[in-house]
């Protein structure tokens, strides 16, 4: 047991109690449930029929599914990712902002640290980007497995675009791949041929756009959506405890943290502290964000 310094802004921070043990206790009771319940849910892919960049870059389709943005880097930019899916109805979509050789810094964003902000993430039914009469998806919450300090996921849903979801400052030497959900308000009914468009803004700063990443989607019930096992999950839940390399465990161990209950109130009320310190520590936190950025 012990405790821990949540940043919340730039030059402040507030302790919040985080048992060690207790998060470790709390694993291994999720991992019985999930080897013992199982369970069938998957995220399905988003198949791209056609991607846009409003500036200009390259977005080219990779073998996994994933998208590669390349050529011009624009200081600003918004995608546009017209997809196709198979499922009747939709309650969330997944977000993966994924490393990349070809990217600064290794990616997954395209700034000169390999960073990027998602200013907004939009979708709305069907296959036309301009149909101004789309019907849109309204997305109730958005939970990441990381944000960067004062850059949590719910800035990429508040349709702003002074702020977003970024993933800079882990400390972390190599990149990786990181993820985001997008719960929708209600189950979205999706047309006939499965098509959803989706948008992704990047407003803030200067080329802090996405390199690569992938789109999926899922029709689990909300109380389901956390549960769902990422692909790379499932077959180190197969191997015994005591077998398990380190780097598993890492994985595994990340992978549980970014979906604890009870870490998650902590995030959520820092975040609330964040906020609430922002209009009288407004310049020094920008400074802070904005080197933390590059």
């Amino acid at each position: 047991d012990g405790i821990r310094d949540y940043k919340v802004t730039g030059v402040q921070t507030c302790a919040l109690p985080i048992s060690r043990q207790g998060l470790a206790a709390r694993q291994r009771l999720w991992e019985q449930n999930v080897l013992s319940e199982g369970t069938s849910r998957r995220w399905l892919p988003m198949e791209i029929v056609h991607a846009t960049s409003k500036r200009g870059a390259e977005l080219l389709k990779q073998p996994d599914g994933s998208l590669l943005v390349g050529g011009v880097n624009p200081p600003k930019d918004s995608l546009t990712v017209v997809c196709r899916t198979s499922l009747r109805r939709m309650t969330a979509i997944r977000l993966e902002a994924m490393p990349d050789a070809s990217l600064p810094g290794g990616g997954p964003g395209r700034s000169t640290g390999g960073n990027f902000v998602l200013s907004e993430f939009q979708a709305r039914l069907g296959a036309d980007p301009a149909d101004k009469k789309a019907v849109k998806i309204p997305f109730a919450a958005a939970f990441a497995d990381f944000a960067q300090e004062g850059f949590p996921a719910s800035l990429a849903i508040d349709g702003k675009s002074d702020g977003g979801w970024a993933v800079g400052g882990s400390g972390e030497k190599q990149p990786r791949k990181r993820t985001v959900v997008f719960r929708a308000q209600s189950p979205a009914p999706l047309p006939a041929d499965g098509a959803v468009t989706v948008v992704l803004d990047a407003s803030y700063g200067q080329q802090h756009t996405l390199g690569r990443f992938r789109l999926t989607a899922t029709d689990a019930d909300p109380d389901e959506i956390q549960r769902i096992l990422p692909d790379e999950i499932r077959p180190i839940l197969a191997v015994r405890e005591r077998d398990r390399s380190p780097a598993q465990k890492k994985v595994l161990a990340d992978h549980y943290a970014s979906i604890d209950a009870e870490l998650q109130l902590r995030r959520t009320a820092a975040e609330r502290r964040s906020e609430e310190h922002t209009s009288e520590l407004q310049s020094p936190c920008n400074l802070v964000c904005r080197l933390l950025l590059e």
